[in-house]
C-alpha cells in the first residue's frame, strides 16, 4: 500500500519509509505499509498522515512507543528514505 503525503509540494523529493503497527487500537487494513513521504519527514507527520481519519491520533503518539531501523526513536524524529518505522502501543496492566 502506498500513501502520499497531501501536503507535499511538487517541487519536493520523496522517499519511501516501512511502517508497521503493533497493537494500534484501530482497524486498519494492514498493519505493515510502505508510505511515500516528503524529505525530512518525521515520525509524527508519519503517523498524522496515514491515520489522518483516526479520531485519537494525538493521543496514539502519546500513548506510543517508535523504533525506526530498530532504535529507539521521539516522534520529532526525522526520517531518511528506506527507514523502517515500528509504532508499537504502550502496554500496561497487571
Amino acid at each position: 500500500m502506498f500513501l502520499i503525503f497531501e501536503q507535499a509540494p511538487l517541487e519536493v523529493n520523496l522517499m519511501l519509509v516501512k511502517l508497521k503497527y503493533y497493537g494500534v487500537p484501530i482497524r486498519l487494513s494492514r498493519n505493515v505499509m510502505d508510505v511515500i513521504v516528503p524529505e525530512g519527514a518525521t515520525v509524527e507527520e508519519l503517523i498524522k498522515s496515514t491515520l489522518k481519519n483516526y479520531d485519537s491520533v494525538y493521543e496514539l503518539i502519546k500513548n506510543s512507543s517508535f523504533m525506526v531501523n530498530k532504535c529507539r526513536a521521539e516522534a520529532d524524529t526525522e526520517l531518511h528514505d528506506a527507514d523502517e518505522v515500528i509504532v508499537m502501543r504502550l502496554l500496561g496492566g497487571g
